[in-house]
Parts: structure tokens; C-alpha cells; sequence
């Protein structure tokens, strides 16, 4: 009996020693999934810290604000369609129906955000501006009494922007610089790795070009507010999905009003005022096709017409 206790004890230490070694790997494991969630929670929060604050622009015509995070998170946001962007750090991530345009990646403790009304003539939604002081704006230098330029209207106390007479070495130091032209490229730097974007305000169209002078585009902007939105773009694809989402919009919108001047058409008396009323149905009825662009003289028109209306103390069909 004594030999079989004493051959037994061999067994005894290696099932303790595989016991011991199962708990700790468990205890790891725990413990590395837990610290995976913590920081998961911390991202979401984080995230949806970002759409809430965006919530408080919802309403304003023309805002800004400046965010400050608890760490310095890299935060993505991108155009999806369907409707959406997505705002998303590491696996975290929040779809939403805001309209946002951000170049690229942002990194850091604070993050500029901006708002403005889209009114195309009436309004439709708000686009939404992400950035930080990191990254930066670069146009064409505009000597005192010129015409104002679509980046005049960034805030330069949330934005860093700088006029240059052409595109220096500075540039290529940036690690997010956007270079905005309002001409016909000359030539192209194909050493220059920075985003580039000409804004045509006669044809009220974008153009983005890679380093190599490749066009993509051109792309029409419907308002100043869309033609900004292709500065902050991250880039021709991202410009476009976000404008598609626009277009989407507006159609819902001019239905809206559409109906609005059929209520207000047929309880008119004055040949005058349902004249005025017709035409702006005609324009709102088929604004533009799924796969059509936009007409030019949609926006003019309305509020030629609006103004038609006022003038001759017809209701609006919209406030001005």
C-alpha cells in the first residue's frame, strides 16, 4: 500500500501543475476581454459624445463649436450612402443621417466642428464641417476689393487657413493640406501629396485632381454650403456620396413645397398670383431625374418667383 501512495504523488503534482496552469490561462483571458470592452464602451462612448454634440447644431443657421475628448482618439468619418455617414473609432461605431464632410482621419484632444443651413432656395438640411488645427487650407491670394472667394467663408478661428500666391514648399510639410484652386491648373508637383480641388463659380462645379493633374469631375455644388463640403471632402468619392445623399433631400423638400403651392394655388382668386403659382409648380413638379443633374435655373427661378409673389402681396411660398 505504502508503494502505491508513493506512485500516485507523481499524478497528484502534474494534475495540480495543468489545474494551475487552465485557472491562469482563463484568468488571462478574462482579463484581456475585459480590458478589450472597457475600451470598446470607451470608443462608443466617444462616438456617440460626437453625434450628441453635432445634435446641438441641428437647428443653427451658422455655428461652431470646438470639442475636447477625454484622450486623443482617431476618429473616421465617412459618407456609406444609404443616406448615412459613419462615424467610427476603432471598432466602435455610429451611423448617422447627418450630412458630414471631414478630411480624412482626425487625431487629436479637440476637434472643430461647423455647421451651415443648406437653403437651396428654402432650406433642406444642415451640412456638418470636421476638423482640427492640423489640418490646413491653402488658396490663392486675393488682393483687398476682389471678388470673395467660397474658403472666405471658413472661420479662421476654428480653421487654419493661409493665401498663397502658388503652391509652395509648405505644403508637402502638412500632413493634411488642402490646396483650393478658383482657375485652370497650370502644372502639377507630382512630388505634391495633398488633396486638390478647383471651385468653378460660373458653372457652380468642383473639380478634384490627384498629384499627377487627373481630373475627377467636374461635379456640380447646389449653394455655397455644397461647395464647402467639397473642401472638407476627403476626397472626389467622398464628395459625391455626399452630394447624392443631398440630392436625395432636396427632391423630399421641393415634394414638400410642391405641395404647398398647389394648396395655395387653388385657394386663389387673383389671376395674378395663380399665374406665379403655376410656374413655380412646373419647377418644383420635376426638379430633376434620379440619374439627371439638377436644373440651373431651379434655384434662381424660385426665388425670382417668391419675390414675384411678395411684390404683389400674394402668401410666399417660402420666407426669405
Amino acid at each position: 500500500m505504502k508503494k502505491r501512495g508513493v506512485s500516485m504523488f507523481p499524478f497528484v503534482i502534474i494534475f495540480v501543475l495543468l489545474a494551475g496552469a487552465i485557472i491562469l490561462m482563463f484568468f488571462f483571458g478574462f482579463a484581456k476581454g475585459v480590458k478589450e470592452q472597457g475600451e470598446s464602451v470607451n470608443n462608443l462612448q466617444i462616438v456617440n459624445l460626437l453625434d450628441r454634440e453635432l445634435d446641438s447644431f441641428t437647428l443653427a443657421e451658422n455655428a461652431r463649436d470646438t470639442f475636447e475628448f477625454p484622450s486623443e482618439p482617431e476618429i473616421n468619418i465617412t459618407c456609406i450612402g444609404g443616406e448615412k455617414s459613419r462615424i467610427q473609432y476603432g471598432d466602435a461605431r455610429r451611423d448617422t443621417f447627418k450630412l458630414i464632410a471631414a478630411p480624412g482621419i482626425l487625431k487629436g484632444k479637440k476637434l472643430d466642428a461647423w455647421t451651415l443651413a443648406w437653403e437651396y432656395p428654402f432650406k433642406i438640411d444642415n451640412f456638418y464641417y470636421l476638423g482640427n488645427k492640423k489640418i490646413r487650407f491653402y488658396s490663392p491670394y486675393s488682393p483687398p476689393g476682389t471678388a470673395a472667394k467660397i474658403d472666405d467663408n471658413i472661420p479662421a478661428t476654428h480653421f487654419s487657413k493661409r493665401n498663397v500666391n502658388q503652391i509652395d514648399a509648405e505644403i508637402n510639410q502638412v500632413d493634411n493640406a488642402v490646396n483650393i484652386l478658383y482657375s485652370d491648373p497650370v502644372s502639377f508637383n507630382p512630388n505634391l501629396k495633398v488633396k486638390t480641388v478647383k471651385i468653378d463659380t460660373n458653372t457652380k462645379t468642383v473639380t478634384f485632381y490627384k498629384p499627377d493633374g487627373t481630373a475627377e469631375g467636374p461635379e456640380p455644388y447646389w449653394g455655397l454650403p455644397m461647395a464647402i463640403a467639397a473642401i472638407f471632402a476627403e476626397d472626389y468619392n467622398e464628395y459625391k456620396c455626399i452630394k447624392e445623399i443631398a440630392k436625395k433631400r432636396l427632391g423630399r423638400m421641393s415634394e414638400v413645397y410642391e405641395k404647398k403651392a398647389r394648396e395655395l394655388e387653388s385657394k386663389e382668386t387673383d389671376p395674378g398670383c395663380k399665374g406665379i403659382y403655376q410656374q413655380i409648380i412646373t419647377i418644383l413638379d420635376i426638379p430633376f431625374d434620379i440619374n439627371g443633374e439638377l436644373d440651373g435655373n431651379y434655384e434662381s427661378g424660385l426665388i425670382k418667383l417668391n419675390r414675384q409673389l411678395i411684390g404683389k402681396n400674394c402668401p410666399p411660398l417660402f420666407l426669405t
